[in-house]
């Protein structure tokens, strides 16, 4: 009778606990409300419509702000300099890096870390003329989701840990990068 009693309150916290995180749809590429509304109504359309991801391997050091010239002119991504770009990937890749950036299993949200963000992977999903640009770095299993919003003139910004889903991001930058030995290096467990 006692036992009874005591698994009660742990049965109703794991039901209160998972309430609110809908589970992907088949191929990994529905989302979550939360991860949804973090996205934003414009990036999410793109990523899933997506017909190919340009791919790039950026310097992190290298951050241009705001207002600044670069004086040597260098190729940038999201205002870092490009170092290596990955051949163009089609279709059947920007469905699969969707499927990963949909899937809210991928992602501990609302967590805060004390890591400097310092993106060494860029990847440009195509829709058509729109585009919705991710920055990824390995070294804090931080993304950032940029999609430009041509009413405002401005940018939707979306950040987030990507923790539990470092391998699969690490299998797909090296699978974009087969011949990279900075990318090949990566280990699917973080530090």
């Amino acid at each position: 009778m006692i036992r009874r009693y005591v698994l009660l309150p742990l049965v109703l916290l794991s039901v209160i606990g998972s309430a609110g995180v809908s589970a992907p749809a088949a191929g990994g590429t529905g989302s979550s409300p939360t991860l949804h509304a973090r996205l934003g109504d414009r990036t999410v359309p793109i990523l899933r419509g997506s017909t190919g991801v340009e791919v790039f391997r950026v310097d992190p050091a290298s951050y241009l702000a705001p207002g600044k010239e670069d004086p040597e002119k260098k190729s940038r991504f999201q205002r870092y300099a490009v170092t290596a770009r990955g051949k163009d990937r089609g279709a059947e890749f920007a469905a699969r890096a969707a499927g990963l950036l949909l899937d809210p299993a991928h992602f501990a949200l609302d967590s805060g870390k004390g890591c400097t963000f310092s993106p060494g992977v860029g990847l440009r999903f195509r829709k058509g003329k729109e585009t919705a640009e991710v920055l990824l770095c390995f070294r804090c299993d931080d993304l950032e989701v940029v999609t430009p919003n041509p009413q405002s003139g401005g940018v939707r910004r979306f950040f987030a840990d990507f923790h539990p889903g470092r391998a699969s991001f690490v299998r797909l930058v090296k699978e974009a990068f087969p011949e990279d030995a900075l990318i090949q290096g990566l280990k699917e467990k973080g530090e």
